[in-house]
This record gives C-alpha cells, sequence and structure tokens, in this order.
C-alpha cells in the first residue's frame, strides 16, 4: 500500500516538473514589457500594492528629473532671441559710445545706428522704433573730409553745389522722422563759414526748432556769427537742457564794437527754466548778476574754460557761480594763467549739493578760491596747479589752502586727483580724508624740480587704508613702475594677514615706451607683467589688459594721446 503510494506521488510530481518546464521554455520565447509587468500586479494583498506605490514613486520622479533636465537647460544654454525692451536698452547705452576707428588707432568713430539695421530682422525693426538712436542731428554748411570720416551718418551739408547734397539731405530727414518726438541732441558749426553759409544755418535751424523739440546743443561759434547765434537761442530757450559753446574767435580789441562777442551777460538776460548742463569756452564771465530773477534754477553741472586775454576774476566767477550754488552738483574751472586778486577776501561761496569738483588754475587763484568755497557733500576733488616758473614755491601754499577747504568742508572724499603738489598734499590728504579709494598723482621724478621731495608709497602702505586704483599721470619710468609693484605685493601681504587695508584693484599708466631703448622696453614689460597678475585692472595709455583672454584691448576713458606704442610690441 505504502509502496504503490509512493509511486504515485512521484510520478505526479514528475509530470508537474515537466508541465512546468514546458511553461518556461514558452514564456521564455515571449518579449514581455515592464508595463505588462507592472500591470500583472492586480493582486489585493500587500505586497502588491507595495509594488504599485513603489512603480508610482519611480514614475513621479522620472518625470521630475525630465522637468530639471529642461529647466536647467532655459538656464544653462545661450538664448536665441533677446526681449525687444532689452535689446532696445543696450542700443540706447550705445548711443554715446565712442568706437574704435579700424584704420586709425588713436581716433574714435561716432557710434552708428544704421549698422543695427543690418544684423538681423529683429534688430532692424527695434532699432527703427527707438527715437534716441536717431536724434542726434550736426548741421555745418560746407564739407570737412576729416570731421565726416570720423561722423559718418550725423552729418548735414548744406552746400548745395556740393555733389553728396541730395544723399546727406535724405539722411538728415530721415533721421529727424525716426527721432519722431524724442528731443534732439544738434551739433552747430559756425566756425569758417561765409554769411551766405551762415544765414542757411541759421534758418535752418529755427526750422528744425519750430518743428522738434531740441534738448541738447553743441555750438561751435566765431565772433562775427553773434547775430545768428543770438536768433537760434531765442527758439530753444524754454526747452533746453544742456547747452555747450565753443568760442574760438581772438579777444576782443578797440577796433571791435562790444556787442559783436556773445558774452555769459548776453546768455543771463533770459532765463533757462529747464537747463541742467552749461559749459562754455572763450566767452567772458559776466560782469552783472540779474536782479529780477534767478536765471539758473535747475543748473546741475557747469563747466568753464577761460581763455587768455578776458579780463576775468574771482569776483565775477563767485558772482556767476552764486545764481546756482543751491542745486549744482558738479564745478570745473580752468584757467592756464593768474588772475588778480582782490584785496576782498570775506566774499565766500557756499555749495551743498555739488558732488565733484575740477579746478586746474594758477597759484594765485587756485589758493584763493580753494579758501572762500564750503562743500559738505564733496566725493571727488581735482587740484591741477598749472606749473609755472614760480610753482614749486607756492606748493605749501596750495596744500594749506586745500587743508582749510577740506577741514571747513567736513566733506568725506572718495576720489581725488592731486597732481604737481607732490609729497605735501599726499601726507596731508591721508590725514584729512584717509577713505580715499581713488587718487591720481604725480609718481615720477622726470615731472618734479631737484629740490622737491616726491611721493614714495611703500613708506607707510597702511596710508589710505581704502585706496583701491592708482592712476599715474606722470612720464613711464622703472622706479615708478618698481615702486608701484612693491605697493601693491606690500598691500596683498597686509590683506591675507588680516591688516584693515585694501588690495590695490586697478592701476593705469602713461604710455611712453617707444622713445625707449628695446632692452629698457623689455626690462618694464616684465614689471609689467608682474603687476597684471596681482591686480584686476592694468591700464596703459589707451590699451587695456585684458586677463582673461591675454590680450590688449583699446580703452575708450584714456586721455593719453601717445598711444599703445612698444606695449603692444611684446606679448606676455
Amino acid at each position: 500500500m505504502l509502496s504503490s503510494s509512493y509511486q504515485g506521488d512521484v510520478e505526479a510530481l514528475q509530470e508537474a516538473v515537466h508541465a512546468a518546464r514546458i511553461c518556461r521554455d514558452k514564456l521564455s520565447q515571449v518579449r514581455i514589457r515592464s508595463g505588462n509587468i507592472r500591470s500583472a500586479t492586480t493582486g489585493t494583498d500587500p505586497e502588491s500594492e507595495t509594488l504599485r506605490t513603489l512603480h508610482k514613486l519611480e514614475d513621479t520622479m522620472t518625470a521630475l528629473f525630465v522637468q530639471l533636465d529642461e529647466l536647467r537647460n532655459r538656464v544653462l544654454s545661450p538664448m536665441t532671441r533677446l526681449h525687444d525692451e532689452l535689446l532696445q536698452e543696450i542700443f540706447v547705452y550705445c548711443v554715446d559710445v565712442r568706437v574704435p576707428h579700424p584704420n586709425a588707432w588713436l581716433q574714435w568713430d561716432t557710434f552708428d545706428p544704421v549698422i543695427l539695421t543690418h544684423v538681423c530682422h529683429q534688430w532692424r525693426t527695434v532699432a527703427l522704433n527707438t527715437p534716441v538712436l536717431w536724434s542726434k542731428i550736426t548741421l555745418q554748411a560746407v564739407s570737412r573730409s576729416h570731421q565726416t570720416l570720423f561722423d559718418p551718418w550725423h552729418d548735414t551739408i548744406l552746400s548745395q553745389d556740393d555733389p553728396t547734397f541730395p544723399q546727406s539731405r535724405r539722411r538728415y530727414n530721415e533721421f529727424i522722422r525716426r527721432a519722431k518726438t524724442c528731443g534732439l541732441r544738434v551739433k552747430l558749426n559756425f566756425i569758417d563759414e561765409t554769411p551766405e553759409y551762415e544765414r542757411r544755418l541759421t534758418n535752418e535751424f529755427c526750422r528744425l526748432a519750430q518743428c522738434n523739440e531740441i534738448i541738447s546743443l553743441r555750438l561751435f561759434t566765431a565772433k562775427k556769427s553773434d547775430d545768428n547765434i543770438s536768433t537760434c537761442l531765442e527758439f530753444i530757450l524754454p526747452r533746453l537742457q544742456k547747452l555747450e559753446i565753443y568760442q574760438v574767435a581772438p579777444p576782443l580789441t578797440d577796433l571791435d564794437p562790444p556787442d559783436q562777442s556773445i558774452t555769459c551777460d548776453k546768455l543771463l538776460s533770459k532765463e533757462w527754466p529747464r537747463l541742467r548742463q552749461l559749459e562754455f569756452r572763450g566767452i567772458s564771465l559776466p560782469t552783472r548778476v540779474p536782479l529780477v530773477h534767478a536765471p539758473l534754477p535747475n543748473l546741475r553741472t557747469l563747466k568753464i574754460i577761460l581763455t587768455r586775454g578776458v579780463s576775468d576774476n574771482i569776483s565775477k566767477l563767485f558772482k556767476f557761480i552764486g545764481l546756482c550754488n543751491t542745486s549744482l552738483e558738479r564745478l570745473d574751472v580752468c584757467c592756464g594763467w593768474d588772475w588778480q586778486i582782490e584785496p576782498d577776501t570775506e566774499m565766500a561761496l557756499y555749495l551743498p549739493r555739488i558732488e565733484q569738483l575740477e579746478l586746474s588754475l594758477g597759484s594765485n587763484p587756485l589758493i584763493s578760491i580753494l579758501q572762500r568755497i564750503r562743500a559738505p557733500s564733496l566725493k571727488s576733488l581735482g587740484v591741477r596747479p598749472t606749473r609755472g616758473a614760480e610753482e614749486s614755491s607756492a606748493a605749501p601754499a596750495v596744500v594749506s589752502a586745500l587743508e582749510v577747504f577740506i577741514g571747513s568742508s567736513r566733506c568725506r572724499l572718495e576720489t581725488a586727483c592731486i597732481l604737481g603738489i607732490s609729497v605735501i598734499a599726499w601726507k596731508k590728504l591721508a590725514e584729512l580724508s584717509p577713505d580715499i579709494r581713488s587718487m591720481t598723482v604725480h609718481l615720477s621724478t622726470a615731472y618734479f624740480s631737484a629740490n622737491e621731495e616726491v611721493i614714495n608709497l611703500t613708506d607707510d602702505p597702511l596710508q589710505f587704508s581704502k585706496l583701491e586704483e592708482i592712476h599715474d599721470q606722470s612720464e613711464l619710468t622703472e622706479q615708478s613702475l618698481r615702486m608701484l609693484l612693491s605697493f601693491v605685493q606690500s598691500r596683498r601681504r597686509l590683506f591675507a594677514g588680516g591688516a584693515m587695508v585694501r588690495p590695490i584693484r586697478c592701476i593705469s599708466l602713461r604710455s611712453a615706451q617707444a622713445r625707449r631703448a628695446p632692452e629698457t622696453q623689455q626690462g618694464w614689460s616684465a614689471i609689467q607683467k608682474e603687476l597684471a597678475d596681482l591686480i584686476e585692472e592694468l591700464i596703459i595709455g589707451p590699451v587695456k589688459w585684458n586677463k582673461a583672454t591675454g590680450v590688449w584691448t583699446q580703452w575708450e576713458g584714456s586721455t593719453d594721446e601717445e598711444g599703445p606704442l612698444a606695449v603692444l610690441d611684446h606679448s606676455w
């Protein structure tokens, strides 16, 4: 019984195993997807429920990873199209930018808005619908090839005999049409013109002023053009915001009628309600102050460049500045000789809002002005005494007046340009304004006489603890280069050691290497290379070292007229 029963169980087991093998072979021949496997878990037991939950979480995680990849690509991948509003802001920023001329290193071209219309359809549409781009207009009566070369699109030639007149007239009209209601910025040139062309210029300007709002005027004039100038200014008095007048005529003589030359008295005979910036050169200061009204209630910037032969003095200057002393934020006064100093020393001038003051004068007027003005909000000060035979002996008096000015004003200077006063002013500024961040000085001995002490930066690296920028306007020498390198290294060591000083970030130098021997140039290049490795920005003349690309690039902010010279001949 037992044996027959056992035998039957074995046979049943063998049949089951055989059937399982056949099923396995058949299943191995079928391609089953993961979705089929997941759908197969249809049971209600806890194990199946757990599997289904895991599968849902896995699907959710996969979808989140896909969205994360899309977001990462949107953020990190380059954009193929800028918004029209952003593109317009970039275009407006470029309006006053000068671009390097392709065939002349030291020449800068006016930005050409027409180029923007040749890039793509979007750029063309945005540029043509941005009136500010087309708001610059130049009016002159004759063709000047050297001026047209650097101002190709903002030049109007009113000479009908010129073969380019039709093309220039069409361009001129198109610019005005594109400017729409945007205020125009006009350059008007009366210099070296015949009476007939002056009349045409005046008529064209008056026609333009009647149809469009002119907010800025740069006026180049001669003494014989003053009647036409008065006519032009009558049309733009209420709306003008910026006025620059450059008079190149010689000073008045006894043979000239007194009303032939434009003066500040003529300008101030009218009220300028919206004028915010005034700059003039070669125009005498007013002899009287208007009593009826304040002609300059909103003036923010005043630049005065006085030429030799005009009888001006401190009293006239102070009376003129007094017309706008409560609103003035920037004042520049430039004069290359000493004025007559009046015995009246009680006159003082309070400038509550002025933030930038630039004085380039002889020692006597410079001392007198510094002793009489007070500017509590001043942040930037530029003092450039004109060099003369007795300037060395006047340096202590200038520094004393500077001390009186800073101490009485109680201002916190951030930028200072002190030229021609050597080490005396450096030490005094370190006491009165230790928070200066940018300094322009002369560091080379070539500028000073033999008995003058020169600034030595390495004497006390802790002076001017917040100093980050040094601009050397003197002749470049190996001694000044090595002093700068040593000073930069000392500041970096002090900063790394925890001292309360900032490392030097930017250094600008004049370029004068072409006049040196090749071996001298190589030595200078090695020092400049060390400087460039230690600071963020190195500027030599009109070029700036780009650490990222390892090449020299043109720098628009330079006033150095010597050019890059041999600094570009060596590669780092």
